[in-house]
């Protein structure tokens, strides 16, 4: 079994996280707790190891169903960016986000977050 089809998904009321190996998780609902890192945290630091474990080049994250998250949940994608910016070349990979435009959220956040780590981040907008 690959290391990304065995991260356990998150607890949080109102979303949810869906992992399809090879390498596609889907984000669906909000995350509008006050200190969503407290639970987050380490999940998306399992799929960053995860991905890093099997070897991916790519892992295809939509969230085209997350329709609003606040400020420090947008910090939890900076920082998986900043990580995946900061691997050595042995660890390295991209991360290609799957975004609806019409989700204000996702228009602003995602063309800046691609600005941190261009190289490791793609935007597909539907």
């Amino acid at each position: 079994m690959s290391a990304l089809a065995a991260v356990g998904l998150p607890r949080l009321d109102n979303f949810s996280a869906q992992i399809t190996p090879p390498a596609t998780v889907q984000f669906v609902g909000v995350i509008a707790i006050p200190d969503p890192g407290r639970v987050l945290s380490t999940f998306f630091a399992a799929l960053h190891r995860s991905v890093t474990s099997d070897g991916l080049a790519e892992i295809s994250v939509d969230v085209r169903h997350l329709t609003f998250v606040n400020s420090s949940a947008i910090r939890l994608f900076v920082d998986w960016a900043t990580w995946v910016r900061n691997a050595s070349p042995a660890e390295s990979y991209v991360i290609r986000f799957r975004t609806d435009r019409r989700i204000t959220w996702q228009r602003t956040s995602f063309s800046v977050l691609q600005s941190l780590a261009p190289k490791a981040i793609i935007i597909d907008s539907e």
